[in-house]
């Protein structure tokens, strides 16, 4: 059988739509949003397996921090109707069937880049959509990059690759 994983950069979709809506505190609005646009994704790129990969929640910066101190220096904190929003949002999405990977201390940037060269190392079709440019810094030649708006919305369907 062959595989084709749908890899959703979790946080980077969940505050960007929520920055988009008139009300911050409005989280059923976001997690409509986001369901909107993730069946969209499903729709359009049929994955044999979809996940969607979480940074920690923690506002220390993780363990990047204490290699590169100014990391993440400037990064706005988290809205904190958002913060208090997220399990309803994961909840949402594990209706739909996407499960989470959840790390502490780890960036999604990390662990999707992880997840996606194992996969694909093994021949099979790797998708990860995110808006993320940290993330391209991945093989662009083993993957293929979608991006969502940075309004509510979608971009381009996704393409198919054949890596096998």
């Amino acid at each position: 059988m062959s595989i084709h994983l749908v890899i959703i950069d979790a946080l980077n979709l969940i505050r960007r739509v929520h920055s988009a809506q008139p009300d911050p505190s409005d989280i059923t609005r976001t997690i409509n949003t986001t369901t909107r646009t993730l069946n969209r994704i499903i729709s359009e790129s049929q994955p044999t397996h979809i996940i969607a990969v979480f940074d920690h929640q923690l506002q220390d910066r993780g363990w990047r921090a204490q290699v590169l101190p100014n990391y993440k220096q400037n990064r706005k904190p988290m809205p904190e109707p958002l913060l208090e929003g997220l399990d309803k949002i994961q909840q949402a999405w594990w209706d739909l069937g996407i499960d989470s990977l959840l790390s502490d201390g780890d960036e999604a940037d990390d662990l999707v880049a992880t997840l996606a060269m194992k996969v694909a190392n093994h021949g099979e079709q790797v998708t990860i959509v995110s808006t993320d440019k940290a993330i391209a810094n991945c093989s662009h030649r083993l993957f293929v990059f979608e991006t969502i708006s940075s309004t509510v919305g979608w971009t381009p369907p996704l393409s198919k690759l054949n890596l096998g």
